[in-house]
């Protein structure tokens, strides 16, 4: 008899588009956590770290997700609004759409996705996101 983990088969829950994840992250207070994938054999890379069973415990509690491929209407828009040249891309926005943390390159490990989702989660509890550092430089509080 063969015993599954229901753990080894957890997936983050994304939504279906771009504006029902900022619908959801302006209701919920939660920042987005936006996959961008290339077209292609890459995404089998990320699957394996990012549906370990504590990165999706820690996203799907502490963030909207939303997984996009290049080329999709969505991803170009992406792209346009957050200075995406490279894919795979991992984009944290608030819900008023102003980057928070954006890291580009593919990833296997499930302790990279862990550590980069505390590390934004940490940045805004410390107000030191990329938003808040072009905020005080906008202000002329640091140049």
């Amino acid at each position: 008899m063969i015993l599954l983990n229901s753990a080894s088969y957890a997936q983050i829950t994304y939504e279906q588009n771009y504006n029902a994840a900022v619908k959801k992250a302006q209701t919920s207070r939660k920042p987005i956590f936006i996959l961008l994938n290339p077209k292609g054999s890459v995404k089998v890379a990320n699957k394996k770290g990012l549906n370990g069973p504590e990165a999706t415990l820690l996203y799907d509690t502490n963030f909207v997700n939303l997984k996009l491929t290049a080329g999709e209407p969505d991803a170009t828009l992406m792209g346009s609004l957050f200075n995406i040249t490279a894919t795979p891309s991992y984009i944290f926005i608030n819900s008023d759409q102003k980057i928070l943390f954006k890291w580009h390159g593919a990833k296997t490990e499930e302790k990279f996705f862990i550590e980069i989702g505390k590390e934004v989660l940490d940045r805004l509890e410390k107000g030191t996101t990329l938003f808040d550092f072009d905020q005080k430089y906008e202000n002329g509080e640091i140049s």
